[in-house]
């Protein structure tokens, strides 16, 4: 399973948004 890469992929992708 990689389901970690999967929430690190979403983490890095939505961390500029968390940011606003």
């Amino acid at each position: 399973m990689q389901w970690h890469l999967g929430i690190g992929m979403a983490l890095v992708v939505a961390y500029p948004d968390l940011q606003q």
